[in-house]
């Protein structure tokens, strides 16, 4: 993984070059540690899913976050910290 293998930085990195020279997004999934999520963010991913921006959770947990981000209460600060704007779900 990222942090822990050149390799997967440098298929990260091509990846997201690849996606953006064809005009498609790309999104990094298994985002466990906050190295990682620097590290993709710093690469371009705009589209970032993982365990350290929510864990699993079934419908009724998804609408209640999304009922409780849609009235303001989402982190502010986690977003601030981090351009592009990533969309994230916090249960």
């Amino acid at each position: 993984g990222i942090g822990k293998r050149k390799s997967s930085e440098i298929i990260t990195n091509n990846v997201i070059r690849v996606a953006k020279e064809i005009g498609i997004s790309a999104v990094a999934e298994g985002v466990e540690e906050q190295h990682q999520l620097d590290f993709v963010i710093n690469a371009g991913y705009t589209e970032i899913q993982g365990f350290l921006l929510g864990r699993p959770m079934n419908l009724k947990q998804f609408a209640d976050t999304i009922q409780h981000q849609s009235l303001g209460n989402n982190d502010a600060q986690l977003r601030s910290q981090h351009q592009p704007e990533i969309a994230m779900l916090r249960p």
